[in-house]
């Protein structure tokens, strides 16, 4: 499955892509594609149904929560736009004083990243919503553009 799509394929005129208002999708596409029309919608689910209805033809989420929308709606398909513009996740947890649970926290999830155990856990997720992992982009950075997502 080709998950991979060149930005100036996007960057034209006629091209409407339909963001989340104020989201980080919303600032990185505002910045990266000067020339498209970019269409803000207050939520997730208004984004997505202004493609649904064609008012919009592409949308930017992170591409996780684009393939469970793709899932639902049954509609389009998602690819990552080169050059990708990766970006790390995080896990909040309340600020204490102590300080053991968030280091702890942050060396698991740094453990499973680097062993691997992310995508996993990912693909894991993916097949328990009955989506085939092979037709989604892989969660990993190292897998973008591979047989695998």
């Amino acid at each position: 499955m080709q998950t991979l799509v060149s930005l100036a394929d996007l960057d034209k005129p006629d091209v409407r892509i339909g963001v989340t208002l104020g989201t980080a999708p919303d600032r990185d596409v505002t910045a990266r594609l000067p020339h498209a029309r970019i269409e803000r919608f207050p939520g997730n689910d208004q984004t997505i149904m202004a493609f649904q209805s064609g008012h919009v033809d592409a949308v930017s989420l992170y591409h996780p929560a684009l393939v469970m929308q793709q899932h639902r709606v049954h509609m389009g398909k998602v690819v990552l736009p080169e050059p990708i513009r990766a970006s790390t996740t995080s896990a909040g947890v309340r600020r204490e004083a102590d300080k053991t649970w968030r280091d702890w926290l942050g060396l698991a999830l740094d453990f499973y990243y680097v062993t691997g155990q992310t995508q996993g856990f990912y693909e894991a997720f993916l097949q328990s919503r009955g989506i085939d992992p092979n037709e989604a982009p892989a969660v990993m950075r190292e897998m973008w553009g591979t047989s695998q997502g």
